[in-house]
């Protein structure tokens, strides 16, 4: 008898619930209607869209002053949205490059600044890595890409690394 009683209060629990959230939160109760009623459109038909809305844009000229650009919704909406145009993935071939080059010029670019190492000699021994890298590569690779490279192949190594003992640790017992 326990049984049915528990049962019947936890469908009741789940039938009140919706019922009384839409009832006390406005939030819920709008979240409710545009899943049910098809997101934008139900918007649109209760007038929480306007495609005319002005909608605030910076611009920065050339020129140290600011200026604020209003357009509306539907201006916007007749500019076709501006695709990102990702660079290509380096290749075998480039990131093997890469790792001779940083090998060989290893005490420049990994060595503690000092009078002989300073950062413009660092500058200096990227751009030459960067130019070995873009006489192998199909792809013109600046200096900051390649050192950007070179940060991430180290953190994926010490990650990598850092499992491989994890795991060696945690077998035996």
């Amino acid at each position: 008898m326990l049984h049915y009683f528990r049962g019947t209060c936890y469908y009741l629990n789940s039938a009140v619930n919706p019922i009384l959230y839409s009832v006390m939160s406005v939030r819920f109760r709008n979240a409710l209607r545009r899943s049910v009623c098809g997101g934008r459109e139900w918007a649109r038909r209760n007038h929480y869209y306007n495609p005319n809305t002005p909608v605030r844009t910076r611009e920065f000229s050339n020129s140290s002053t600011r200026r604020l650009q209003i357009t509306s919704r539907s201006e916007m909406a007749k500019e076709p949205p501006m695709k990102a145009i990702r660079r290509p993935r380096f290749t075998e071939a480039e990131m093997l490059t890469i790792v001779q080059e940083v090998e060989q010029r290893a005490d420049t670019i990994i060595g503690k600044f000092n009078s002989n190492n300073t950062a413009a000699m660092k500058n200096v021994v990227w751009e030459m890595v960067a130019a070995e890298v873009n006489a192998v590569s199909r792809v013109k690779r600046s200096a900051e890409e390649v050192r950007r490279k070179v940060r991430d192949m180290r953190a994926q190594v010490k990650s990598k690394a850092a499992a491989e003992t994890e795991y060696l640790e945690g077998t035996g017992e």
